[in-house]
């Protein structure tokens, strides 16, 4: 496994160390193992989304990818079965660091460490206080449906990047596709990281029931 923890991603941030992060839950896993139906937050599993995030997880690995122990749980022995199945070998990171730190009242810790830097949001406009909060170009992404949206968003994102930038997705499984590919275009002149649904109750919504335990925090403490 590689090894990523979150005082990595901070540490990196700060030394200007680029490197990319993605995280695969168990929408990702149902989705690329052709499942029908949506993700917790609505997307549906397209299949050519899951046709394209297998094919990632098919090529030679090129950035750090995080597997939710969560999938695990749920669907351990189908993913090890399509991985087999697949030849698919990856040196998996947690990809619960962030919403781990998120719990641990630590995510300013990378807000610090990315300042100075040209910081790029992908995300939906609910969130729209998190690119005020980091000084961030807001890339808008559709609250459901975003996968038909992709070539869009790619292109939008293109015209934000600067050398040496850091772009934040919350993006739902399309955040996947989105950072293969910039990794293939741009290398580790840039940072990429797939933040999840850790900003969610920072601007007020609980969409995992961990969430309820945050927004207690900031009613009574704040951010």
């Amino acid at each position: 496994m590689w090894q990523l923890t979150y005082d990595d991603i901070c540490k990196n941030l700060k030394e200007r160390e680029n490197f990319s992060f993605s995280r695969w839950g168990d929408g990702e896993w149902l989705c690329l193992m052709g499942n029908s139906g949506r993700n917790c937050d609505g997307h549906p599993y397209f299949p050519d989304l899951g046709l394209t995030m297998a094919g990632i997880l098919i090529q030679d690995q090129t950035h750090h990818m995080g597997m939710q122990p969560f999938a695990i749980k749920r669907h351990g022995n189908e993913i090890a079965k399509w991985c087999k199945e697949n030849e698919v070998r990856m040196d998996w990171c947690d990809a619960d660091i962030i919403h781990d730190a998120s719990i641990a009242n630590r995510l300013n810790d990378m807000g610090v460490a990315m300042s100075g830097r040209k910081v790029i949001l992908v995300a939906p406009d609910r969130l729209a206080q998190m690119a005020w909060r980091y000084k961030a170009a807001h890339v808008h992404v559709p609250l459901t449906n975003c996968w038909k949206w992709r070539n869009t968003i790619h292109a939008d994102i293109l015209d934000e990047i600067d050398k040496d930038s850091v772009i934040l997705y919350c993006a739902s499984m399309m955040s996947n596709v989105l950072i293969a590919r910039l990794v293939n275009e741009y290398g580790n002149t840039i940072t990429q990281i797939d933040i999840g649904s850790a900003f969610d109750p920072l601007c007020g919504f609980a969409t995992r029931g961990y969430h309820a335990g945050i927004l207690e925090r900031i009613k009574e403490h704040g951010l």
